[in-house]
């Protein structure tokens, strides 16, 4: 929010969101899905910011590209985002909000917390790169604001730079991933098979 001081003699006219949005639909119909295009891109540059890993990775090209693809996703507390064991469609970016991250406790079969996620973090990536189940339960802890992307959304992003999502599966698995293990992934082999 800001405070706005007229320096001068100004007339103002008020008008409330929804007579906005029929107006601008009126003037141009397309005029929306643009503005939303640009809020997204907007909404990723900030994630730039705040430094997220994986996003450092990706250029400007890939980033529009990416943002483009996006679903921007407001989430109530409480909200379970998904759950452990559940099949995994979508891959997300936090704005804003905090998330907590739970895990079945093999021996009691209690859900545990084992930690939080913050603007910047990003969470779904492993089991939308696997193409397996969700590793753990993520519930909103705050109300929240999301960028979702799809898993085929996420790989059509990155279809002309393979080596982002090696570099990513890389990040993932740490210092002990092998190629073999690249090879694994059909989406990042492009980098090494032509």
């Amino acid at each position: 929010s800001a405070t706005v001081t007229a320096v001068a003699n100004v007339l103002m006219v008020s008008i409330s969101k929804t007579d906005f949005k029929t107006l601008y639909h009126a003037i141009s119909p397309g005029l929306e899905a643009s503005v939303e295009q640009m809020v997204k891109r907007h909404m990723l540059q900030n994630l730039f910011h705040l430094k997220s890993p994986f996003l450092e990775l990706i250029g400007t090209e890939s980033a529009c590209r990416m943002a483009d693809e996006l679903t921007i996703t407001k989430v109530d507390r409480g909200t379970i985002l998904f759950r452990e064991g559940e099949e995994a469609k979508k891959f997300y970016f936090i704005y804003s909000g905090s998330l907590s991250v739970q895990k079945m406790n093999g021996r009691s079969g209690l859900s545990q917390r084992i930690g939080f996620l913050y603007p910047g973090d990003y969470f779904g990536e492993m089991a939308v790169i696997n193409e397996s189940k969700r590793l753990a339960t993520i519930t909103a802890e705050t109300d929240s604001i999301l960028l979702e992307i799809t898993r085929d959304k996420f790989y059509k992003c990155f279809q002309e730079t393979p080596w982002l999502i090696a570099e990513f599966i890389v990040r993932m698995k740490g210092k002990g991933v092998d190629l073999q293990s690249l090879l694994h992934y059909k989406k990042s082999m492009g980098v090494f098979i032509n």
